[in-house]
């Protein structure tokens, strides 16, 4: 039987214009080479000692993000459940990618952070005077209207989308998909796993 995986991702954006975000782009140093250089959503795997999806999207924040604890507080502040999916990934659609690797069952809960203006102006000040705010890959701003030509990975790829269409932006509909990767939305992200 395949196995079911759980993570915790957080869509960050500019509260006044939520097409602007900021994403992280896993660099030479991640280890499933077939996302490198991809954009992805702060966040990760769950935990033994997490008890929810909200603990585990928290920890990754601060596991991730080198910023100072006022921005992380105003994150954490403006942090609101938004949806869970259940995304498969089958075989066919690895090989189709040039690798090998079985089905990938994954139940992700996703959070939105809408960053308020002043907390908004911050981030983007630390990324410009430093280039890059994770120990774990590289930070940057970015904007739906890029998505289009960006590689992007093949859940967030599906998430972003929703969550811009969902917003009306009809944009997003450019957003490069992966055939043959479903997404299913489960409802709030759960309270406890």
């Amino acid at each position: 039987m395949q196995k079911t995986f759980y993570s915790s991702a957080a869509i960050i954006f500019r509260q006044q214009d939520p097409t602007q975000l900021f994403v992280e782009v896993k660099d030479e140093g991640y280890p499933k080479v077939l996302f490198r250089h991809h954009i992805f959503l702060f966040g990760g795997g769950r935990e033994p000692s997490d008890k929810s999806p909200l603990e585990t999207v928290l920890r990754e924040l601060k596991e991730e993000l080198t910023v100072p604890a006022e921005v992380l507080s105003c994150m954490e502040k403006n942090l609101i459940p938004y949806k869970e999916f259940r995304c498969s990934i089958p075989k066919e659609v690895f090989e189709r990618a040039g690798t090998l690797r079985d089905t990938w069952d994954e139940i992700a809960s996703f959070f939105l952070i809408p960053l308020p203006e002043d907390c908004w102006a911050t981030l983007t000040t630390l990324q410009k005077q430093y280039g890059n705010l994770s120990s774990e890959s590289t930070t940057t701003i970015t904007s739906l209207f890029a998505l289009a030509n960006a590689k992007i990975s093949w859940e967030v790829a599906k998430v972003l989308q929703y969550f811009f269409l969902e917003k009306d932006y009809r944009e997003a509909e450019k957003i490069p998909q992966m055939e043959g990767v479903t997404l299913e939305l489960l409802g709030e992200p759960v309270a406890h796993y």
